[in-house]
């Protein structure tokens, strides 16, 4: 795994643990809400490597799985929302766990 996408999978699961105990009662929703927006910022930036690093030559071993995750990385977080505005923070734990899965099954078609 790459250094990005180490960092990418500490913060998303950061992210859930912060959200979690946010929805067990801790006054922490400021914090889960920020955590979101900064992971799925994150996840786009991981995205946007692998496909530079895609159009640079490097080719992944299974191309369509690879683009059903980095796809995915993109859709999933507003398939799981909703267009709600303020999603739980249940909600937003498992965004962020699901997240982090699928930039860890995203740099294993890498292999």
């Amino acid at each position: 795994m790459s250094t990005l996408t180490t960092v990418a999978v500490a913060y998303l699961v950061l992210v859930a643990v912060v959200c979690a105990v946010a929805a067990l009662g801790a006054p922490l929703e400021a914090a889960a809400r920020t955590g979101d927006v900064v992971g799925r910022a994150l996840v786009w930036v991981v995205v946007a490597v692998d496909l530079v690093s895609v159009v640079r030559g490097h080719r992944p071993a299974d191309p369509a799985v690879h683009y059903a995750y980095a796809g995915c990385g993109l859709v999933l977080p507003v398939l799981i929302t909703g267009r709600r505005e303020h999603p739980s923070p249940w909600v937003l734990a498992i965004v962020a766990a699901a997240s982090a899965v699928v930039v860890v099954r995203l740099a294993a078609t890498w292999a």
